[in-house]
């Protein structure tokens, strides 16, 4: 909510947990996030920015070439 409340939610790339989770456990986890929001004091991130963040290209983005 910090990221998006700044207008960050760009520079946010998604790492997985393990040896804790691995990248589904993850992107569920983060997908997830969206439903917490339902709490009346909780902000609200848009459902399609952490989708953004979720599907982003994380080597193009770091100026990675493979």
């Amino acid at each position: 909510d910090a990221a998006h409340e700044q207008g960050v939610m760009n520079k946010l790339l998604v790492g997985s947990g393990i040896p804790h989770g691995g990248a589904t456990e993850c992107i569920e986890t983060l997908l997830g996030f969206h439903k917490l929001q339902a709490e009346p004091d909780f902000p609200s991130v848009p459902r399609s920015d952490i989708k953004d963040v979720i599907e982003r290209n994380t080597l193009k983005t770091l100026g990675i070439q493979m």
